[in-house]
């Protein structure tokens, strides 16, 4: 943590002086996060879990709650910082959550807990949604801290529909071809970003898909994993 907070361009919005992340909670912390220490970060975090989904490799900071109803601090400032059903999404509440995943995520590729990445791939917003994209602005927060590109070589097409009741193998089958290419994947290991996990389904069918279009290995991210 920086030894002087800057609440000024904090509170603005402005670049972090110290690593270029806007809202910075890792230099700069809020009143909600000035208790930080090496061992405790923003929202309450203290590292990464990891679990897999088929072979991807997925990283996520929290469960999304402690019991239904009740979410975590991660996922309070997730639901918050989303932007769908009408809800525009806290600009404030998603950088938190970016600041979070940038600062763990980088500790765990200078640990060697995580291969480092060559770019980062943002989860492509629906069409239909319209303000904050969570999971780009946390790609972009990670691609600054790990100084890397953030990229975005997909988007879903224009009808696509809502799939959710129904199995995650039958979810992956509706999702994939409402998925199109529209840019290069860069060769080599790719992190991919979502805001929550819940069945996995939109990690496994943009996996396949990055590794098609030329990515070696692919890492999945979450700051959130809801409870199935």
């Amino acid at each position: 943590m920086a030894d002087q907070v800057l609440p000024d361009w904090w509170n603005r919005g402005d670049p972090c002086q110290a690593c270029g992340i806007p809202w910075c909670a890792r230099h700069s912390p809020n009143e909600g996060d000035s208790d930080q220490s090496p061992e405790r970060g923003p929202l309450g975090t203290t590292g990464l879990e990891r679990f897999k989904i088929g072979p991807i490799e997925v990283f996520f900071l929290d469960w999304h709650s402690v019991v239904v109803g009740r979410k975590t601090q991660v996922g309070e400032a997730v639901y918050w910082g989303k932007s769908y059903d009408g809800k525009p999404g806290s600009q404030d509440h998603a950088y938190r959550v970016a600041s979070a995943s940038a600062m763990w995520l980088a500790r765990s590729v200078v640990s060697g807990d995580m291969p480092r990445p060559v770019a980062v791939v943002a989860v492509p917003a629906k069409p239909e949604r319209r303000g904050i994209s969570l999971p780009a602005v946390i790609a972009e927060s990670i691609a600054a801290e790990l100084k890397i590109p953030s990229v975005q070589p997909f988007r879903w097409l224009a009808d696509t529909k809502q799939v959710k009741a129904v199995t995650p193998a039958e979810r992956q089958q509706a999702l994939d071809p409402q998925l199109q290419t529209i840019g290069e994947v860069p060769a080599g290991t790719v992190l991919l970003v979502d805001d929550v996990i819940q069945t996995g389904a939109t990690i496994a069918v943009i996996e396949r898909k990055l590794r098609k279009a030329g990515a070696s290995k692919v890492i999945g991210f979450a700051p959130s994993r809801a409870r199935t």
